[in-house]
């Protein structure tokens, strides 16, 4: 399950199907098919070689070794595998403020929360680094709110529940360009985060992430 916040209420709640159809993204085609799970068929692989370079004996075996395999890979979830506590910005902190957090703390994007801990953006390190370096009016940086001087007050974020399959976490972060993901409780309230490393770490884990189901 996913959401999408904006600074005054969810304004979406549903599957990862249903926010594709909501939020159209720019990501080519041919690489969100990539990213689909490829079910091995030996009728239509050549006997020497596939056409990735790996040859047809060895995927054959690996296939073998798969379906030998009595119990299902464990499937992880939002709540499994999410970082906490999470570092959030409140949205009064100004931009300085801003910096000051992110250059204490390794994350490339965190929560953008009200004084109700409740979602309302997100900002990432790329972002604020950016909008730095080229703002001109150097007190508009220090002394203005992050929701005003990044126009947050229009801006919505996608987030996911705890229970979302990671699977599909990893899915999103890749079609909208995410290096990480607010996890909600129903309230909206930021419970954890998701990032690029923790899919990393659920994949190397024991056992692992499974990405052929």
């Amino acid at each position: 399950m996913f959401y999408i916040y904006s600074p005054q209420k969810r304004v979406f709640s549903g599957s990862l199907e249903e926010l594709r159809r909501v939020e159209k993204t720019t990501i080519a085609s041919e690489t969100i098919a990539a990213l689909k799970p490829n079910h091995f068929d030996e009728r239509a692989t050549p006997a020497a070689e596939t056409q990735h370079g790996v040859s047809a004996n060895a995927l054959k075996q690996y296939n073998q070794m798969i379906r030998k395999t009595e119990s299902r890979e464990a499937v992880y979830h939002a709540y499994e595998v999410m970082s906490q506590p999470v570092v959030s910005l409140l949205a009064t902190y100004t931009p300085r403020q801003a910096y000051e957090i992110f250059k204490q703390n390794p994350y490339q994007l965190m929560p953008v929360i009200n004084e109700d801990r409740r979602l309302i953006a997100s900002l990432s390190r790329r972002d604020l680094y950016q909008a730095l370096l080229e703002v001109n009016d150097k007190a508009l940086a220090l002394n203005s709110k992050i929701v005003e001087f990044f126009l947050l007050d229009n801006k919505q974020v996608i987030s996911a529940a705890v229970v979302t399959d990671i699977r599909r976490i990893s899915f999103v972060l890749v079609e909208h360009k995410l290096d990480a993901m607010a996890v909600v409780d129903e309230a909206g309230c930021v419970l954890g985060i998701v990032s690029r490393t923790d899919v990393l770490k659920c994949v190397t884990a024991d056992p692992p992430l499974s990405l052929w189901c």
